[in-house]
């Protein structure tokens, strides 16, 4: 039973005039040690969270680490664009074809076990609002001025939509493909070569589908480093190699 000296000691605790006291000792409380099961179940009890965050990251790193292991690194990449229904209507559809055709075209440029050809299709047709005209434009220009992607394939409209409102001669912005082979009758508007009817568009299945103002070009502008050169000289071949139905990969 409490006595009052015990109930003075008390009170001066609680007013904080003392700090401790010799009369009322505080009881501690015993640890208990937990085993197996429950103290499995107590963790995961306060630290559930923990884990599933752990969890969630290392997957989802686990996932992109996998996911850029496995991608192929492209001998070469070009720029698929349309601007009308059936060149976007044929560029959806045989996407994968195409880029399986211009690798048939493509030297093993990294030499390493297989060649790839990456194509990137920019739709000029399918934007029905602002936003989405400004995004594929914004895409479009900046695979332009990277000047890393130089092949581009698609309709003679699209290719306007590069030159813009910019007034300068097409061979300014595209290789002058006549000089460089000269009396071939597929090459139109001196930088635009023709794929109706050629050795790529039969690979590629859609030789009954080809508009017939489906052409290839290659870019002239920036040409400022080291990458722009070497990505230049490999469109080139690839190039020529298309043009002459040079197949080298069968």
């Amino acid at each position: 039973m409490s006595t009052n000296h015990d109930k003075r000691e008390l009170l001066k605790l609680k007013q904080g005039l003392i700090e401790d006291s010799e009369v009322i000792k505080k009881e501690e409380t015993e640890a208990v040690e937990l085993h197996g099961k429950k103290k499995a179940e107590n963790f995961w009890y306060h630290y559930k969270i923990h884990v599933l965050m752990v969890l969630f990251f290392g997957l989802l790193t686990g996932f992109f680490a996998v996911d850029l292991l496995s991608r192929k690194k492209p001998d070469i990449e070009f720029l698929m664009i349309a601007s009308n229904e059936i060149t976007s209507a044929v560029m959806y559809s045989f996407d994968k074809d195409i880029s399986e055709a211009v690798a048939a075209f493509t030297p093993n440029f990294d030499e390493n076990k297989y060649v790839h050809a990456e194509g990137l299709v920019i739709d000029l047709y399918n934007v029905f609002d602002n936003n989405a005209f400004m995004a594929t434009q914004t895409k479009l220009f900046t695979q332009i001025r990277t000047g890393v992607t130089r092949l581009i394939i698609g309709n003679r409209e699209a290719f306007d939509r590069i030159v813009g409102d910019s007034n300068r001669e097409l061979d300014a912005i595209f290789v002058n493909l006549s000089e460089l082979f000269p009396g071939n009758a597929n090459v139109k508007e001196d930088v635009f070569y023709k794929l109706a009817g050629s050795e790529l568009s039969r690979l590629s299945g859609i030789g009954d589908f080809c508009p017939d103002d489906f052409y290839i070009a290659l870019l002239a502008l920036n040409l400022e480093n080291e990458r722009q050169q070497r990505a230049h000289e490999r469109s080139l071949e690839v190039l020529g190699n298309i043009v002459n139905n040079a197949v080298i990969n069968g």
